[in-house]
């Protein structure tokens, strides 16, 4: 789901209008963003989960091209996001419920299925 499923997806289940959905979502994200852009640490929202900056520091790498060479990487700033227990219960939950096709073995489990019919 993207960006503007999300928001038509909100629109159709609460019936508001699209422009005042779109302007909704906008605000939260960007409130999540001025948050971690001003310095805390972590955004949580209970029964969802937590997005948390991390400053990554500047360190060198080597490169496996150019025979190893070191390079120099910059510090940056990263943003993780840990799911709730409860985010984390429900899609484990539905994803158990799904049937998955059984994966393609090969020709070798085929046989040895075959060959304990067989026996």
């Amino acid at each position: 789901m993207n960006k503007t499923e999300l928001i038509n997806a909100i629109a159709d289940e609460t019936e508001l209008k699209k422009k005042d959905v779109t302007a909704i979502v906008n605000s939260v994200f960007d409130k999540i963003t001025d948050s971690l852009a001003r310095g805390d640490d972590r955004v949580t929202i209970t029964n969802f989960g937590s997005f948390n900056a991390s400053i990554v520091p500047a360190h060198k790498m080597e490169t496996p091209l150019n025979g190893g060479s070191k390079l120099n990487v910059a510090r940056t700033s990263s943003v993780l996001f840990k799911p709730a227990d409860a985010m984390r219960d429900t899609i484990t939950r539905k994803n158990q419920a799904r049937k998955r096709p059984k994966k393609n073995k090969g020709i070798g489990s085929l046989k040895r299925a075959e060959q304990s019919k067989k026996d």
